[in-house]
């Protein structure tokens, strides 16, 4: 698959929806993990958006929307989701569940059937940016606009201080 094929369903949302939003390409560079994200886009950290798929022990998933200044306390996401023993998810895992690597999560157009949480402290933020479903090319989006395509349940799930 190219990367624009890549994209091509965060485009289609994009228009569909009519989303304030835009993507940004940067062929010559990779945003697969935050530190490159952060270089790209040359944007604070607390703008850029990370969507992560977690794992729990019995192998559900969970995906998880943050700012790139913010960890998550899983203690907080598991009480609040029923899950236990939350991890990361595999590279294999996530190409099995999303048909994605990691650094090509867009915000958008994910997976009904995988819960979506969004940290509060994102709707804070004028704008950020994520994935727009490639690592070559990045989403600015208003997090706003994330809840109309989404079932994202909004909740305090980061580190207290961080």
């Amino acid at each position: 698959m190219t990367e624009k094929e890549k994209v091509k369903q965060t485009v289609e949302l994009i228009k569909a929806k009519n989303l304030r939003a835009e993507i940004i390409w940067h062929l010559d560079k990779t945003g697969e993990t935050t530190v490159d994200a952060l270089r790209v886009h040359k944007i604070p950290a607390k703008n850029l958006l990370k969507c992560l798929l977690l794992i729990d022990k019995q192998h559900k998933p969970l995906i998880i929307l943050i700012t790139g200044d913010k960890r998550i306390d899983f203690i907080k996401l598991e009480r609040l989701s029923g899950l236990s023993k939350l991890r990361l998810a595999r590279k294999e895992e996530m190409n099995n569940m999303l048909e994605r690597e990691p650094g090509e999560v867009a915000p958008i157009g994910l997976p009904e059937a995988i819960p979506v949480f969004i940290d509060k402290k994102v709707l804070n933020q004028e704008f950020v940016i994520g994935s727009a479903g490639s690592k070559f090319a990045g989403l600015k989006i208003n997090p706003e606009d994330i809840l109309k395509c989404t079932n994202a349940r909004i909740e305090d799930v980061s580190e207290n201080g961080r």
